[in-house]
């Protein structure tokens, strides 16, 4: 039994399942289709992913805010992008391994920089932001973007914006504190929250479109005090739980299980685009 257990966990960290996304459209006409899956009772009723709610404050459009909060998870839902299955898969092979570390150290932020290259790190991104969020038909990149940046600020051992803050590293990431239940994702250990305010404060400065109205402003804050354990459940850097729906039925959970059947695979030279866009590189922008 215990055998059987061992290789079910090693299944876990590598992907032996299979890769959800298997849709063909191209993202933008799949977020289309997919929208028209989503509750209309959503637009009153609530929002799950912190990228869904900041973008619903910023007056974005339904299918922006759904397709944003989208692909600021697809790192986490496509299997050939994903931190823990690509650093095992490529491990041991060294020819992989600048693909590999750039998964790891670029998309999913396990850089291991000190505080100098944290703060670098988290300006590229910024720019980065700049350059694609005016184009909705890069929403898919802006949403990898997205995704790094949240990683930017979870993934530091130490004290946010202290002189010992420094990233973990891309060979084994949080793997270790994780394990002894100590993820950094989840926000409301005391080193980690913090950080995830200064993200949404970041990441909020980043997307709104003009300067706050009072309303915005109103209801951005009112978005930060409602950032508490409700019947356990507590937000982390990616998600926001909602008591309003069950999870199946939840409208991001509608929308992502839409996108996965019916959106193609993001390529490996689009994910790329948007790592060199993460390094600060210049790059001519692609659909």
């Amino acid at each position: 039994m215990k055998k059987w257990l061992s290789i079910l966990s090693l299944c876990g960290l590598i992907g032996c399942a299979t890769n959800p996304i298997k849709g063909d459209h191209e993202p933008f006409d799949a977020a289309n289709i997919c929208l028209d899956k989503v509750p209309v009772e959503w637009i009153e009723d609530g929002h799950i992913y912190t990228t869904l709610t900041l973008t619903d404050i910023s007056d974005y459009s339904e299918r922006r805010q759904l397709m944003l909060s989208y692909y600021s998870q697809y790192p986490d839902i496509d299997t050939d992008y994903e931190a823990v299955p690509v650093s095992l898969k490529y491990l041991l092979l060294p020819w992989k391994w600048e693909w590999r570390n750039d998964i790891t150290g670029q998309l999913h932020s396990l850089h291991g920089g000190d505080r100098s290259e944290i703060d670098d790190r988290r300006e590229n991104i910024r720019n980065a932001l700049s350059k694609t969020l005016a184009n909705e038909k890069y929403d898919w990149l802006t949403g990898l973007i997205i995704h790094a940046y949240g990683d930017a600020y979870a993934h530091t051992k130490h004290s946010y914006n202290s002189s010992t803050e420094t990233a973990y590293n891309v060979w084994i990431g949080h793997a270790i504190p994780s394990l002894l239940g100590k993820s950094p994702d989840k926000i409301k250990a005391p080193l980690n929250e913090p950080k995830y305010l200064g993200y949404i404060e970041n990441l909020y400065s980043s997307m709104k479109k003009s300067s706050d109205t009072n309303e915005e402003f109103l209801k951005f804050y009112n978005f930060v005090d409602e950032l508490k354990c409700n019947g356990g459940k507590c937000p982390n850097f990616h998600a926001l739980f909602n008591n309003k729906f069950p999870s199946d039925q939840s409208p991001i959970n509608i929308f992502r299980k839409c996108m996965n059947n019916t959106a193609r695979q993001l390529s490996v030279s689009e994910v790329q685009q948007a790592m060199d866009l993460i390094k600060g590189k210049t790059t001519t922008l692609s659909l």
